[in-house]
Protein backbone atom coordinates (compact mmCIF):
# COMPACT_ATOMS: atom_id res chain seq x y z
CA UNK A 1 0.00 0.00 0.00
CA UNK A 2 1.52 3.15 -1.07
CA UNK A 3 0.99 6.28 1.92
CA UNK A 4 -0.91 8.95 0.28
CA UNK A 5 0.05 12.63 -0.62
CA UNK A 6 -1.27 14.93 2.04
CA UNK A 7 -3.71 17.59 0.83
CA UNK A 8 -1.68 20.54 1.58
CA UNK A 9 0.59 19.18 -1.02
CA UNK A 10 -1.93 18.39 -3.53
CA UNK A 11 -2.70 21.74 -3.59
CA UNK A 12 0.56 23.84 -3.54
CA UNK A 13 2.35 21.24 -5.79
CA UNK A 14 1.53 23.10 -8.75
CA UNK A 15 2.68 26.87 -7.39
CA UNK A 16 6.00 24.81 -6.22
CA UNK A 17 6.07 23.22 -9.84
CA UNK A 18 6.25 26.66 -11.52
CA UNK A 19 8.97 28.17 -8.56
CA UNK A 20 11.19 25.54 -9.08
CA UNK A 21 11.45 25.81 -13.33
CA UNK A 22 11.27 29.11 -13.47
CA UNK A 23 14.01 30.90 -15.81
CA UNK A 24 15.12 27.80 -17.02
CA UNK A 25 14.99 27.14 -20.69
CA UNK A 26 12.24 24.60 -22.39
CA UNK A 27 13.46 21.60 -22.05
CA UNK A 28 15.64 21.49 -18.64
CA UNK A 29 15.68 18.42 -16.95
CA UNK A 30 14.35 19.39 -13.20
CA UNK A 31 11.96 16.81 -11.17
CA UNK A 32 9.55 19.08 -9.37
CA UNK A 33 7.82 16.09 -7.20
CA UNK A 34 7.77 15.76 -3.56
CA UNK A 35 8.68 11.71 -3.26
CA UNK A 36 11.97 11.11 -1.39
CA UNK A 37 12.56 8.34 -3.59
CA UNK A 38 16.55 8.23 -4.27
CA UNK A 39 17.25 6.29 -6.81
CA UNK A 40 16.03 5.15 -10.63
CA UNK A 41 14.59 1.24 -10.55
CA UNK A 42 14.82 -0.26 -13.75
CA UNK A 43 12.70 -3.74 -14.51
CA UNK A 44 13.13 -4.60 -17.97
CA UNK A 45 10.71 -7.83 -19.20
CA UNK A 46 11.71 -8.85 -22.64
CA UNK A 47 8.96 -11.13 -24.84
CA UNK A 48 7.93 -12.83 -27.69
CA UNK A 49 5.40 -15.35 -28.61
CA UNK A 50 7.68 -18.34 -27.30
CA UNK A 51 10.28 -16.63 -24.77
CA UNK A 52 10.27 -14.25 -22.09
CA UNK A 53 13.25 -12.23 -20.00
CA UNK A 54 13.12 -10.48 -16.51
CA UNK A 55 15.80 -8.42 -16.06
CA UNK A 56 16.21 -6.12 -12.58
CA UNK A 57 18.16 -3.27 -11.97
CA UNK A 58 18.85 -1.97 -15.65
CA UNK A 59 21.08 0.82 -16.49
CA UNK A 60 19.43 4.27 -17.53
CA UNK A 61 21.49 3.85 -20.75
CA UNK A 62 19.96 0.48 -22.08
CA UNK A 63 18.62 0.46 -25.41
CA UNK A 64 15.24 -1.49 -25.44
CA UNK A 65 15.94 -2.94 -29.16
CA UNK A 66 16.04 -6.40 -30.24
CA UNK A 67 14.98 -7.79 -32.82
CA UNK A 68 11.62 -9.90 -33.07
CA UNK A 69 10.90 -8.94 -29.40
CA UNK A 70 9.13 -6.28 -27.66
CA UNK A 71 10.23 -4.57 -24.40
CA UNK A 72 8.66 -3.34 -21.54
CA UNK A 73 10.45 -1.10 -19.21
CA UNK A 74 9.10 -0.01 -16.01
CA UNK A 75 10.96 2.80 -14.33
CA UNK A 76 10.14 3.61 -10.60
CA UNK A 77 11.75 7.42 -8.85
CA UNK A 78 12.18 10.07 -10.66
CA UNK A 79 14.19 12.13 -8.55
CA UNK A 80 17.52 11.59 -10.10
CA UNK A 81 16.82 14.28 -12.74
CA UNK A 82 20.46 12.79 -14.43
CA UNK A 83 19.63 9.46 -14.91
CA UNK A 84 16.01 10.21 -16.25
CA UNK A 85 17.26 12.35 -19.15
CA UNK A 86 19.83 9.67 -19.96
CA UNK A 87 17.25 7.03 -19.83
CA UNK A 88 14.99 9.18 -22.18
CA UNK A 89 17.75 9.89 -24.37
CA UNK A 90 18.35 6.36 -24.81
CA UNK A 91 15.02 5.94 -25.43
CA UNK A 92 15.15 8.51 -28.27
CA UNK A 93 12.83 10.99 -26.25
CA UNK A 94 11.72 14.54 -26.95
CA UNK A 95 13.64 16.97 -24.41
CA UNK A 96 10.04 18.06 -23.86
CA UNK A 97 9.29 14.73 -23.54
CA UNK A 98 11.51 14.29 -21.01
CA UNK A 99 10.91 17.51 -18.90
CA UNK A 100 6.80 15.71 -18.74
CA UNK A 101 8.33 12.72 -17.32
CA UNK A 102 9.94 14.82 -14.54
CA UNK A 103 7.24 16.90 -14.06
CA UNK A 104 4.49 14.38 -11.54
CA UNK A 105 1.78 17.72 -11.73
CA UNK A 106 2.11 17.57 -15.55
CA UNK A 107 -1.26 17.98 -17.17
CA UNK A 108 -2.68 14.64 -18.45
CA UNK A 109 -2.21 14.52 -22.40
CA UNK A 110 -1.05 12.59 -25.10
CA UNK A 111 1.48 13.79 -27.21
CA UNK A 112 2.47 12.92 -30.28
CA UNK A 113 6.19 12.64 -31.82
CA UNK A 114 6.39 11.02 -34.27
CA UNK A 115 8.54 8.04 -33.82
CA UNK A 116 7.42 8.42 -30.27
CA UNK A 117 4.33 8.65 -28.42
CA UNK A 118 3.99 10.43 -25.03
CA UNK A 119 0.87 9.56 -22.71
CA UNK A 120 0.19 11.12 -19.25
CA UNK A 121 -2.47 9.80 -17.31
CA UNK A 122 -3.81 9.88 -13.27
CA UNK A 123 -3.51 6.23 -11.95
CA UNK A 124 -5.86 5.80 -8.88
CA UNK A 125 -4.83 2.91 -6.62
CA UNK A 126 -6.34 1.88 -3.62
CA UNK A 127 -4.84 2.58 -0.30
CA UNK A 128 -5.22 2.38 3.59
CA UNK A 129 -8.36 4.33 4.51
CA UNK A 130 -7.27 7.14 6.68
CA UNK A 131 -9.11 9.70 8.68
CA UNK A 132 -7.65 12.43 6.33
CA UNK A 133 -9.45 11.26 3.10
CA UNK A 134 -11.00 8.66 0.47
CA UNK A 135 -8.94 5.47 0.33
CA UNK A 136 -7.26 5.89 -2.93
CA UNK A 137 -4.51 7.66 -4.10
CA UNK A 138 -3.91 9.46 -7.52
CA UNK A 139 -0.55 9.13 -8.80
CA UNK A 140 0.73 10.84 -12.25
CA UNK A 141 2.26 8.23 -14.80
CA UNK A 142 3.30 8.59 -18.11
CA UNK A 143 3.89 5.90 -20.56
CA UNK A 144 6.02 5.87 -23.72
CA UNK A 145 5.57 3.82 -26.89
CA UNK A 146 8.08 3.93 -29.11
CA UNK A 147 8.78 0.84 -32.48
CA UNK A 148 8.90 -2.26 -30.58
CA UNK A 149 9.16 -0.99 -27.04
CA UNK A 150 6.81 0.48 -24.09
CA UNK A 151 8.40 2.61 -20.80
CA UNK A 152 6.76 3.73 -17.95
CA UNK A 153 7.49 5.96 -15.15
CA UNK A 154 5.85 7.02 -11.93
CA UNK A 155 7.26 8.53 -8.68
CA UNK A 156 7.02 5.52 -6.38
CA UNK A 157 6.85 1.73 -6.35
CA UNK A 158 3.25 0.60 -6.30
CA UNK A 159 0.92 0.18 -9.84
CA UNK A 160 -2.09 -1.55 -11.11
CA UNK A 161 0.57 -3.91 -13.78
CA UNK A 162 0.11 -6.58 -12.26
CA UNK A 163 -2.63 -8.59 -13.86
CA UNK A 164 -0.13 -7.55 -17.37
CA UNK A 165 2.86 -8.93 -15.60
CA UNK A 166 1.02 -12.19 -15.13
CA UNK A 167 -0.47 -12.75 -18.27
CA UNK A 168 2.65 -11.91 -19.98
CA UNK A 169 4.95 -14.41 -17.84
CA UNK A 170 2.15 -17.09 -18.26
CA UNK A 171 1.33 -16.51 -21.77
CA UNK A 172 -2.59 -16.15 -21.33
CA UNK A 173 -4.23 -14.16 -24.35
CA UNK A 174 -3.16 -12.75 -26.72
CA UNK A 175 -0.35 -10.08 -25.33
CA UNK A 176 3.03 -11.82 -26.49
CA UNK A 177 1.45 -12.52 -30.08
CA UNK A 178 0.97 -8.85 -30.72
CA UNK A 179 3.14 -5.80 -31.12
CA UNK A 180 4.13 -3.09 -28.57
CA UNK A 181 0.90 -1.10 -29.52
CA UNK A 182 -1.25 -3.72 -27.92
CA UNK A 183 1.02 -3.80 -25.04
CA UNK A 184 0.81 -0.41 -24.54
CA UNK A 185 -3.09 -0.92 -25.11
CA UNK A 186 -3.25 -3.44 -22.16
CA UNK A 187 -1.29 -1.21 -19.79
CA UNK A 188 -3.63 2.42 -20.74
CA UNK A 189 -6.93 -0.88 -19.56
CA UNK A 190 -4.68 -1.57 -16.49
CA UNK A 191 -5.18 1.80 -15.55
CA UNK A 192 -8.53 2.43 -16.14
CA UNK A 193 -9.29 -0.51 -14.41
CA UNK A 194 -7.78 0.53 -11.62
CA UNK A 195 -9.92 3.63 -11.70
CA UNK A 196 -12.93 1.00 -11.21
CA UNK A 197 -11.52 -1.06 -8.20
CA UNK A 198 -10.45 2.12 -6.43
CA UNK A 199 -14.41 3.84 -7.03
CA UNK A 200 -15.71 0.61 -4.99
CA UNK A 201 -13.61 1.68 -1.69
CA UNK A 202 -14.35 5.51 -2.68
CA UNK A 203 -18.15 4.00 -2.47
CA UNK A 204 -17.76 2.29 0.91
CA UNK A 205 -15.92 5.09 2.63
CA UNK A 206 -19.31 7.28 1.04
CA UNK A 207 -21.49 4.60 2.44
CA UNK A 208 -19.77 4.37 6.19
CA UNK A 209 -20.00 8.71 6.08
CA UNK A 210 -23.67 8.52 5.26
CA UNK A 211 -24.73 5.90 7.96
CA UNK A 212 -22.01 7.97 10.47
CA UNK A 213 -24.07 11.19 9.56
CA UNK A 214 -27.78 9.11 9.81
CA UNK A 215 -26.78 7.46 13.14
CA UNK A 216 -24.27 9.77 14.99
CA UNK A 217 -24.56 12.81 13.26
CA UNK A 218 -24.30 15.22 16.25
CA UNK A 219 -20.40 13.58 17.46
CA UNK A 220 -19.29 13.91 13.27
CA UNK A 221 -16.63 16.49 12.96
CA UNK A 222 -17.97 18.35 10.14
CA UNK A 223 -14.45 19.39 8.83
CA UNK A 224 -14.49 15.29 8.04
CA UNK A 225 -17.44 16.09 5.40
CA UNK A 226 -15.25 19.05 4.45
CA UNK A 227 -12.24 17.08 3.85
CA UNK A 228 -14.43 14.34 2.31
CA UNK A 229 -15.67 16.68 -0.75
CA UNK A 230 -12.86 18.18 -1.23
CA UNK A 231 -10.99 14.90 -1.98
CA UNK A 232 -13.77 13.69 -4.21
CA UNK A 233 -13.82 17.67 -6.22
CA UNK A 234 -9.98 16.47 -6.66
CA UNK A 235 -10.44 13.29 -7.58
CA UNK A 236 -13.64 14.45 -10.21
CA UNK A 237 -10.34 16.49 -11.56
CA UNK A 238 -8.04 13.64 -12.28
CA UNK A 239 -11.27 11.63 -13.85
CA UNK A 240 -12.11 14.28 -16.24
CA UNK A 241 -8.03 14.82 -16.83
CA UNK A 242 -8.30 10.91 -17.65
CA UNK A 243 -11.01 11.43 -19.51
CA UNK A 244 -9.76 14.21 -22.06
CA UNK A 245 -6.37 12.32 -22.13
CA UNK A 246 -7.38 9.14 -23.55
CA UNK A 247 -9.82 10.91 -25.92
CA UNK A 248 -7.15 12.43 -26.99
CA UNK A 249 -5.04 9.75 -27.66
CA UNK A 250 -7.87 8.61 -29.63
CA UNK A 251 -8.03 11.49 -31.90
CA UNK A 252 -4.05 11.53 -32.35
CA UNK A 253 -4.51 8.38 -35.06
CA UNK A 254 -0.79 8.51 -34.02
CA UNK A 255 1.57 5.58 -36.43
CA UNK A 256 2.75 3.68 -33.97
CA UNK A 257 -0.59 2.49 -33.25
CA UNK A 258 -1.60 -0.19 -35.45
CA UNK A 259 -5.54 -0.08 -36.48
CA UNK A 260 -6.12 -3.44 -34.74
CA UNK A 261 -5.58 -1.45 -31.85
CA UNK A 262 -7.69 1.14 -32.70
CA UNK A 263 -10.97 -0.39 -32.09
CA UNK A 264 -9.87 -1.33 -27.96
CA UNK A 265 -8.71 2.16 -27.85
CA UNK A 266 -12.27 3.13 -28.88
CA UNK A 267 -13.99 1.09 -26.10
CA UNK A 268 -11.35 2.97 -23.44
CA UNK A 269 -13.12 5.67 -24.38
CA UNK A 270 -16.04 4.75 -23.24
CA UNK A 271 -14.74 3.11 -19.73
CA UNK A 272 -13.92 6.72 -18.87
CA UNK A 273 -16.76 8.62 -19.01
CA UNK A 274 -18.24 5.81 -17.31
CA UNK A 275 -15.47 6.57 -14.70
CA UNK A 276 -16.46 10.41 -14.69
CA UNK A 277 -19.86 8.99 -14.42
CA UNK A 278 -19.46 6.89 -11.23
CA UNK A 279 -17.21 10.07 -9.75
CA UNK A 280 -19.58 12.51 -10.51
CA UNK A 281 -22.07 10.23 -8.30
CA UNK A 282 -19.94 9.97 -5.46
CA UNK A 283 -19.90 13.38 -5.63
CA UNK A 284 -23.40 13.96 -5.37
CA UNK A 285 -23.32 11.71 -2.59
CA UNK A 286 -20.66 13.69 -0.76
CA UNK A 287 -22.56 16.96 -1.10
CA UNK A 288 -25.60 15.04 -0.25
CA UNK A 289 -23.90 13.73 2.89
CA UNK A 290 -22.99 17.45 3.74
CA UNK A 291 -26.37 18.52 3.47
CA UNK A 292 -28.03 15.27 5.02
CA UNK A 293 -25.75 16.41 8.27
CA UNK A 294 -26.70 20.22 8.42
CA UNK A 295 -30.27 19.27 7.76
CA UNK A 296 -29.88 17.16 10.66
CA UNK A 297 -28.54 19.62 12.88
CA UNK A 298 -31.27 22.02 12.03
CA UNK A 299 -33.64 19.15 12.81
CA UNK A 300 -32.10 18.58 16.25
CA UNK A 301 -31.06 22.53 16.78
CA UNK A 302 -35.14 23.04 16.66
CA UNK A 303 -35.92 20.32 18.65
CA UNK A 304 -34.36 21.67 21.26
CA UNK A 305 -35.69 25.25 20.57
CA UNK A 306 -39.13 23.81 20.99
CA UNK A 307 -38.46 21.74 24.06
CA UNK A 308 -37.09 25.35 25.40
CA UNK A 309 -40.17 26.92 24.08
CA UNK A 310 -42.62 25.13 25.63
CA UNK A 311 -41.46 25.25 28.84
CA UNK A 312 -41.08 28.82 28.49
CA UNK A 313 -44.24 28.99 27.52
CA UNK A 314 -45.75 26.82 30.08
CA UNK A 315 -43.92 29.36 32.99
CA UNK A 316 -44.64 32.31 31.68
CA UNK A 317 -48.60 32.41 32.84
CA UNK A 318 -47.36 31.04 36.47
CA UNK A 319 -44.79 33.89 36.25
CA UNK A 320 -47.04 36.67 35.46
CA UNK A 321 -49.78 34.92 38.48
CA UNK A 322 -46.73 35.32 41.04
CA UNK A 323 -45.66 38.59 40.02
CA UNK A 324 -49.26 39.63 40.66
CA UNK A 325 -49.51 38.45 43.53
CA UNK A 326 -46.40 39.45 44.66
CA UNK A 327 -46.93 42.96 44.24
CA UNK A 328 -47.02 45.25 47.89
CA UNK A 329 -50.22 46.39 48.20
CA UNK A 330 -52.29 46.19 51.15
CA UNK A 331 -55.48 45.82 49.70
CA UNK A 332 -55.75 42.58 48.29
CA UNK A 333 -58.73 40.46 49.31
CA UNK A 334 -57.21 36.78 48.32
CA UNK A 335 -53.43 37.20 51.13
CA UNK A 336 -56.60 37.50 54.10
CA UNK A 337 -58.03 34.17 52.82
CA UNK A 338 -57.07 31.02 55.18
CA UNK A 339 -57.42 29.14 51.38
CA UNK A 340 -56.08 32.10 49.37
CA UNK A 341 -52.29 30.17 49.53
CA UNK A 342 -53.67 26.79 48.30
CA UNK A 343 -56.13 28.37 45.28
CA UNK A 344 -53.21 30.03 43.77
CA UNK A 345 -50.82 27.11 43.98
CA UNK A 346 -54.20 24.84 42.43
CA UNK A 347 -55.03 27.27 39.98
CA UNK A 348 -51.28 27.22 38.48
CA UNK A 349 -51.40 23.51 39.05
CA UNK A 350 -54.67 23.31 36.36
CA UNK A 351 -52.82 25.86 34.25
CA UNK A 352 -49.82 24.34 33.70
CA UNK A 353 -51.73 20.97 33.39
CA UNK A 354 -53.89 22.37 30.79
CA UNK A 355 -51.39 24.25 28.40
CA UNK A 356 -49.29 21.01 28.85
CA UNK A 357 -52.90 19.26 27.25
CA UNK A 358 -53.35 21.66 24.64
CA UNK A 359 -49.78 21.31 23.11
CA UNK A 360 -50.34 17.48 23.24
CA UNK A 361 -53.21 18.08 20.88
CA UNK A 362 -51.86 19.87 18.72
CA UNK A 363 -49.38 17.23 18.63
CA UNK A 364 -46.58 19.82 19.36
CA UNK A 365 -44.89 17.33 22.29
Amino acid sequence: MKKPPTPRKKRRRSARTHARKAGLAPGVPVYTGDVAEADLRIHRLRYSTDQIEETQGVSPEARPGAAGCVTWLDAIGLQDAAAVSVMGKALGLHPLAIEDLLNPASHPKAEDFGDRLLLVIPMATPIAESPAGLPVDIETVSIVLGPGFVATFQERPGDVYDPIRRRLREGAGKIRNLNADYLFYSLLDAVVDGWFASLVGVEEHIDALEQQVVEDGDRLDPRQLHATRTEVASLRRSALALREAVGSLVRTRCALLGEEVQPYLRDLVDHSHEVVDLVDAVRDRAIGSRDLHLALENRRMNEIMRVLTIFSSVFLPLTFIVGVYGMNFQTMPELAMPWGYPAVLASMVAVSVGMLVFFRRKHWI
